[in-house]
C-alpha cells in the first residue's frame, strides 16, 4: 500500500512536469470519492490538508496544482467558468471568486497547512492569506485543473457531446457535458410515452387563441388540429429546455408573441417557455435607444444569461444591436472602468412579447413569430376551462409533468435517427434545423410555416403592401395571361386607394382635364409624390423588392421587376 509519503512525492512530480490535461487525466482514473477515510492527509473534520508553499517545501505551482487536486477530491463546487474561477452556492447562484471569498469557499473543502517546525514535518493549519489567494486564482496550474463549466441548469435535461452523443445530465456537475445542474431540480419521467406526452402537451394549450389553428374545435385541438403559431411556440420551449443540445458555434433563434389584443395570453405563453425549464421568468428592461439596449444585452452576456425577456412592447421594433446580438455567437464587451475588449460567448435565446408588432425584414429574419388573436371585442368576456397563471407554472407537479413532455419530443428525435426538417431558417441552419427537427415529428403544425400577415397589423408593414400591390396588380390579368406591367401613376393610386406604403406616400392631388370619345371634358385626379417621398418610394420599389418573387393568395409566384427608364420606365409581373 502506498504511503501518505510516496502519494506526496508522486504528486509533486506530477504537478512538477505535467501539463493540465495530464492532469485531467489523472483526475479521470480516480475513483468518484465516497466518504473518504480517516488518515494522515485529513482533518479531524473530513478536510484535505494542503501543505502551503515553504522555502524547504512546496513550491508555489505545486501548491496551486494540490489544492485544485484538493477542491475535486472534496467534490467542491469550483469550477473553471469561460477562464474564471467560480463558486456554484447551494441555491445555485454564481460567485465570481477573488482572494476574499476564494479562502472562505476553499477552506470549507481543505485546510492549508504548514510544517510545524524545521524539524517536524507535520501538518497544522495555517490560515492562507490573500497574496497567496490572488496568486492561486491567477495561476494557469490552478485554473486548467479545476473542472471546466459551460453552463448552469436548473433543470435535468438533455445534452449534445462533443462525439455526436446524446446524453443526459444529472444533478451536480457533470464532467461529460461540463453542466452543472442544480440540487432542486425536479425529479420527471424520462419514458414517458410520446402519445401521452403530446396529448398532454395538447391539453395544456389547447384554449390558447393561436391565430393559425386549423380547427375552432377545443377536442380537435387537444386531438390533431395543427397550428404554426403553436409550433412555433412548442419550439421556444424545446429551445431552451434542449438547449445543451445546440452547437455553442451556432446562433440561436428568437421567439416573438404577438397579438390582435391584450389578455390574449402572450406573455403568459413566453412564461411557460421560460418557466418550464428555470425556475424564474425574468424579465428585463427594453430600450429604443441602441446605446442603452446594448447595456442591458451586455449584463446578459456577463452573466452568461440562458435567455432575456423583453415583456409587452409597444410598436416598432428596429435595432441593430438586437440584431447583431441574435445573429452572433460571441461579443467583445468593454468592462466598467476599463478600455479592454473582452469576449464573452453568448448562449441566450431572445424572447418578446406585444400586441400588434411591426419590425423590419432584418429583424424579422431573425426571428420566428407565435401569433394570437382574440375573437372576443371584450377579453373578459372570454372562459377559460383550465386557468393556467405564474403560479401554476412554478408548481413542481406541473413543471415535472411539461419536462417529461420536453424529453419525450426529444428522445422521439433521437429515436428516429434525428431526421432533417424540411424547412430551416437561413443563418440558423443549425440550430434551426434541431429545434424544428424536434418538433416537425409531432404532428402540431409547420413552425416554418407561411405567416398569414395580412388578417391583421404586425411584421414588416412596407413587406406587407408590397405583397397587396402584387396581388392587386396580378388581378388584373386576363385569364389565361402570366405576364403583365403597370405604370407609375398606377402603382401610385393603388397605393392610395388602398392606404398602401403610408408612410412613405406622401401625395398632392393634381387634376388632369381628358376629353372622352363623345367630347365630354372631365377633370381626372392625378396624384404628384414629393421629391423625398418620390425618392423613398422608387427606391423601395427598385433596389428593395426588383427581382424579388412573391406568392399570390393562390399558391402562384410572381417575379416584380421593371423595364425600361425614367419616363418610359414600367414595372413588371411575370407569374409562374
Amino acid at each position: 500500500m502506498t504511503s501518505p509519503q510516496e502519494l506526496i512525492l508522486k504528486l509533486q512530480n506530477l504537478l512538477t512536469n505535467a501539463s493540465g490535461a495530464d492532469l485531467q487525466q489523472f483526475l479521470a482514473g480516480l475513483e468518484q470519492p465516497g466518504p473518504t477515510p480517516a488518515g494522515d492527509d485529513l482533518t479531524p473534520d473530513g478536510r484535505i490538508k494542503v501543505a502551503m508553499p515553504s522555502k524547504n517545501g512546496t513550491t508555489t505551482p505545486q501548491w496551486c496544482g494540490r489544492v485544485a487536486i484538493a477542491l475535486q477530491r472534496a467534490n467542491a463546487p469550483i469550477y473553471n467558468l469561460a477562464g474564471s474561477p467560480v463558486y456554484i452556492t447551494d441555491d445555485g447562484k454564481t460567485v465570481y471568486l477573488n482572494p476574499n471569498n476564494f479562502i472562505s469557499a476553499a477552506e470549507k473543502y481543505i485546510c492549508p497547512c504548514a510544517f510545524r517546525s524545521k524539524d517536524d514535518s507535520t501538518l497544522v493549519y495555517q490560515p492562507m492569506k490573500e497574496p497567496l489567494a490572488k496568486l492561486t486564482l491567477s495561476s494557469m496550474e490552478f485554473l486548467t485543473a479545476i473542472p471546466e463549466l459551460i453552463k448552469i441548469h436548473d433543470q435535468i435535461t438533455p445534452a449534445m457531446l462533443p462525439n455526436g452523443t446524446y446524453h443526459l445530465n444529472q444533478r451536480g456537475y457533470d464532467p461529460e457535458s461540463k453542466i452543472y445542474t442544480l440540487k432542486t431540480a425536479v425529479d420527471y419521467d424520462t419514458e414517458m410515452p410520446l402519445e401521452q406526452a403530446l396529448l398532454i402537451w395538447r391539453n395544456w394549450h389547447k384554449e390558447f387563441p393561436f391565430l393559425d389553428w386549423s380547427s375552432s374545435d377545443l377536442q380537435e385541438r387537444a386531438t390533431s388540429a395543427t397550428s404554426r403559431s403553436f409550433a412555433v411556440h412548442t419550439c421556444a420551449c424545446v429551445a431552451l429546455y434542449a438547449s445543451a443540445m445546440l452547437p455553442l458555434s451556432s446562433p440561436r433563434l428568437g421567439y416573438v408573441y404577438t397579438s390582435n389584443s391584450q389578455r390574449s395570453g402572450k406573455s403568459l405563453l413566453a412564461d411557460l417557455a421560460t418557466g418550464i425549464t428555470y425556475n424564474n421568468n425574468a424579465k428585463h428592461p427594453w430600450y429604443y435607444d441602441d446605446e442603452k439596449l446594448q447595456g442591458v444585452l451586455n449584463t446578459i452576456l456577463n452573466t452568461r444569461a440562458p435567455y432575456v425577456y423583453f415583456d409587452n412592447l409597444r410598436g416598432k421594433l428596429q435595432s441593430t444591436c438586437l440584431e447583431s446580438f441574435i445573429s452572433s455567437v460571441s461579443q467583445d464587451i468593454r468592462p466598467f472602468h476599463t478600455q479592454s475588449l473582452v469576449t464573452k460567448q453568448n448562449c441566450a435565446t431572445v424572447f418578446i412579447t406585444g400586441n400588434s408588432l411591426e419590425w423590419n425584414t432584418d429583424l424579422a429574419s431573425r426571428l420566428l413569430i407565435c401569433d394570437l388573436n382574440l375573437t372576443e371585442s371584450n377579453p373578459q368576456d372570454r372562459t377559460v376551462q383550465r386557468v393556467i397563471d405564474l403560479e401554476t407554472i412554478q408548481d413542481s407537479g406541473n413543471r415535472a409533468e411539461l419536462l417529461a413532455c420536453l424529453h419525450a419530443f426529444v428522445r422521439n428525435w433521437i429515436e428516429q435517427k434525428r431526421p432533417m426538417p424540411d424547412k430551416t431558417r437561413a443563418g440558423f441552419q443549425r440550430t434551426s434545423s434541431i429545434i424544428a427537427g424536434i418538433v416537425s415529428l409531432l404532428g402540431i403544425g409547420d413552425p416554418f410555416g407561411e405567416r398569414p400577415d395580412e388578417i391583421y397589423g404586425g411584421g414588416d408593414q412596407n413587406l406587407q403592401d408590397m405583397r397587396d400591390l402584387v396581388q392587386t396588380a396580378a388581378a388584373r390579368l386576363k385569364p389565361g395571361e402570366t405576364y403583365g406591367e403597370i405604370k407609375w401613376d398606377e402603382i401610385i393610386e393603388i397605393c392610395i386607394e388602398r392606404n398602401s406604403f403610408e408612410s412613405l406616400i406622401d401625395a398632392r392631388t393634381e387634376y388632369v382635364t381628358e376629353t372622352d370619345e363623345t367630347g365630354h371634358e372631365s377633370k381626372i385626379p392625378r396624384y404628384k409624390l414629393t421629391q423625398a417621398s418620390n425618392k423613398r418610394f422608387s427606391f423601395l420599389l427598385n433596389s428593395t423588392y426588383g427581382g424579388k418573387t412573391f406568392k399570390l393568395n393562390d399558391g402562384r409566384t410572381v417575379k416584380w421587376d421593371s423595364r425600361g427608364k425614367k419616363r418610359s420606365k414600367k414595372y413588371t409581373f411575370q407569374i409562374s
